[in-house]
């Protein structure tokens, strides 16, 4: 799937990861960096050195509360991650051309499962 995201999302100066991020930061302002690095199913140091890179890039900021960092959208942040939104759309109709709309909905919905089973027993 990377593959053929990376290119959309590259458009924008962004990894895959990065995408992902943003568009979870947006969706819940305030989000932890531990929550993050589950959401997106990636080892919190990867989240980490994402969320450095996009901190220089003033797409989101931290803030730190005893002992948790909450992640918050910058306004330029909130602005991209309507393209970002727009790119993953963009992955999705290319699979869904690909695999017919039906067996690309069928993979999304076990693709989703899945990481939920995975976020809720993580090895």
């Amino acid at each position: 799937m990377a593959k053929v995201a990376e290119p959309y999302f590259a458009e924008l100066g962004l990894s895959m990861t990065q995408a992902f991020l943003l568009m979870s930061v947006v969706r819940e302002p305030g989000i932890s960096a531990g929550t993050l690095a589950g959401e997106v199913l990636l080892d919190p140091s990867t989240v980490t050195r994402a969320l450095d890179k996009m901190e220089l890039k003033r797409l989101v900021y931290r803030e730190s509360f005893r002992n948790t960092i909450s992640v918050f959208p910058s306004p330029e942040g909130m602005k991209l991650e309507k393209d970002a939104a727009a790119a993953w759309g963009k992955v999705q109709v290319y699979y869904q051309a690909k695999f017919t709309k039906e067996n690309s909905d069928r993979w999304a919905k076990e693709l989703d499962e899945g990481l939920a089973w995975m976020r809720h027993y993580p090895s």
